[in-house]
């Protein structure tokens, strides 16, 4: 079985297996080890700092999502993501991942991964405190995952959540100023962020734009806490807001996933199986 990608890649990532993969980091990417070691966030604050608040607002309004309805319909998606990830022979496999989230706290992945040893095809679905994992299409050898994986997966799970940007709208959310860098060769303003699915995170928005184009923040894989990094490159607009179509997820500075496509559906209607553990 595969492991490890984010909700995440990712996001919950398509791997959040009892039975680790053969998935493990790639080579050092140059340039970017800076920005991952640019992450050392403050205490947390009571409340949120003005400045930082309106960014927040700002940037939610540059992705087209600020109203109730939009916000409500973020928490019901169907994405499809296709990229490469890393696999322990060095090799960049292709993967096709597509994943269904219900806020609060449900998932399905459904994931084929072409590794060189054989593809690998599984379908991971999670409840708030529980989840399985199968061979695709393969209900009878659907197994409950462990309290350790499941604990990975869920970390993952909040990742991908966080980049459907509904976390950024929740009143406990909390911000503070962080310094402005340079991201795809354009300045970028920063937040560090508390949120319900990241606590806290360093989130840079293109200062043009307005929208995500990087994420830092404390992550799992594999069984432990790792630094990661989201860098997006491009955004799709999906029933009216921008989201993230193209990225790249490092983990301790090493090139983990790089997505080529992901696309959206969102404001879904799941049917009442659809995340049965």
């Amino acid at each position: 079985m595969s492991r490890g990608l984010i909700l995440t890649a990712g996001l919950l990532a398509a791997g959040c297996s009892s039975d680790p993969p053969p998935i493990r980091e790639a080579a050092p990417v140059s340039g970017e080890k800076a920005a991952l070691a640019a992450f050392d966030p403050p205490a947390k604050p009571a409340q949120s700092d003005p400045a930082a608040a309106k960014l927040v607002a700002a940037a939610l309004a540059a992705h087209g999502a600020t109203d109730p309805a939009t916000l409500a319909k973020l928490k019901s998606v169907s994405l499809h993501r296709v990229g490469l990830t890393s696999t322990k022979e060095g090799i960049r496999a292709p993967l096709d991942w597509r994943a269904d989230f219900q806020a609060p706290g449900r998932c399905r992945v459904d994931a084929s991964l072409k590794h060189p040893g054989g593809p690998q095809n599984f379908t991971i679905i999670l409840a708030p405190n529980s989840g399985t994992i199968a061979e695709m299409g393969k209900p009878d050898t659907k197994t409950p995952i462990t309290s350790e994986a499941l604990h990975d997966c869920n970390a993952q799970r909040s990742e991908d959540e966080f980049m459907l940007l509904f976390p950024l709208a929740d009143p406990e959310t909390v911000a503070v100023p962080a310094a402005d860098v340079v991201v795809n060769g354009s300045p970028a303003v920063g937040v560090y962020v508390w949120t319900p699915a990241l606590s806290p995170a360093l989130v840079h928005f293109d200062k043009k734009t307005g929208r995500i184009v990087r994420v830092v923040y404390r992550g799992r894989e594999n069984y432990a806490e790792m630094l990661k990094q989201i860098t997006v490159r491009e955004h799709g607009q999906f029933g009216g807001v921008w989201l993230p179509t193209k990225f790249e997820l490092l983990t301790n500075g090493r090139l983990f996933l790089d997505v080529e496509k992901q696309t959206f559906e969102i404001g879904k209607t799941f049917d009442a199986d659809r995340f049965k553990p």
